[in-house]
């Protein structure tokens, strides 16, 4: 326990909210003392792409090409790899095939590798040279001849700067310039899928083994996902609610360590367990750094990056349903 000198122990789901919101509360597993040193259907398509050269591609309409649970930007990669790749706009089946690859691992350069040697490809392009494909990716993705010195460049990377052709795809898919004449969403990383039975609703769910946090909203769509740092099996799995909110908390019995933004949800024997930035000390030195997010590294407590506490404390309430899984 915090400030006890002792191990924590695992909290109990409980039933519902109760009151307690008041300012600098006492109290929360997390510090260790200091002698102890991630499916549904898409719906509509929306980017229409014109596939004549330097025609403009038109903006895409208002619903995202969204896997659910994903941010627009993930499935939207795959949608400018059609166009770079094939220069057409992807059919339903064959973007969320390839989305799902992305979200369970796959890298993009490795899908960018099976696009441009698919039997489609072949087909629409023959059997092109690294002069060729080259030119046809200027076409596809950005509508216009190749430039000399940007045709060279290109060629230097492919025979001597250790780029193979999926990596070229990715070069050309992922700029800014098809971005813009897309009117896609800018790349974003995959959320790892949620857990399976991390239940319904708005909710926020914390996957222990993962060390990783959702936010559910209650359509289903995860709206923010992030690394954390806690500690292996606690609290226990199962089902909590939020019941306490403090925007600065202290650790007990730890020379004035504090951690900002604190949404407790569960109960350890003594103390409460909760969501929080990296705990600091009174100097403003960190517990630990952002990059060993996502490793145990907490008493009990959950510690998130500072902008990911400042929104998971704003986006929750007491009453927020809270699930745990192993």
């Amino acid at each position: 326990m915090v400030g006890a000198g002792r191990d924590d122990e695992a909290a109990t789901p409980v039933a519902g909210p109760s009151e307690g919101t008041g300012a600098g509360h006492r109290g929360a597993l997390d510090v260790v003392p200091r002698w102890m040193t991630l499916r549904r259907l898409l719906g509509a398509l929306v980017v229409m792409v014109v596939l004549t050269a330097g025609a403009p591609v038109a903006a895409r309409a208002a619903a995202p090409n969204q896997v659910a649970g994903q941010p627009a930007g993930v499935s939207d990669s795959i949608v400018r790899l059609y166009v770079a790749a094939l220069g057409r706009q992807p059919d339903g089946p064959g973007l969320v095939h390839w989305t799902n690859h992305y979200v369970a691992g796959m890298p993009l350069r490795t899908i960018a590798g099976h696009f441009a040697a698919s039997p489609e490809f072949a087909a629409r392009y023959g059997n092109v040279d690294d002069a060729g494909y080259i030119t046809l990716l200027y076409r596809n993705a950005l509508g216009r001849e190749p430039d000399a010195a940007g045709h060279a460049n290109w060629m230097r990377q492919l025979r001597y700067g250790g780029m193979d052709r999926g990596d070229l795809l990715v070069g050309f898919s992922e700029s800014a310039e098809l971005i813009a004449r897309t009117g896609t969403a800018p790349p974003t990383k995959p959320i790892p899928a949620l857990p399976a039975g991390s239940g319904n609703g708005r909710r926020i769910v914390y996957s222990n083994s993962q060390q990783r946090v959702w936010l559910v909203e209650a359509n289903g769509t995860v709206s923010h996902s992030h690394p954390v740092s806690g500690r292996a099996g606690v609290p226990r799995p199962g089902t909590y609610q939020v019941f306490s909110k403090s925007p600065l908390a202290w650790a007990a019995g730890n020379g004035g360590v504090t951690m900002r933004n604190m949404v407790r949800f569960a109960r350890g024997s003594r103390l409460a367990i909760g969501f929080h930035a990296i705990p600091r000390y009174p100097s403003g030195r960190p517990l630990q750094s952002t990059t060993q997010l996502g490793t145990f590294r907490s008493a009990g407590c959950v510690r998130q990056a500072d902008a990911d506490a400042a929104h998971l404390y704003a986006w929750s309430g007491v009453g927020t349903t809270v699930v745990v899984t192993p």
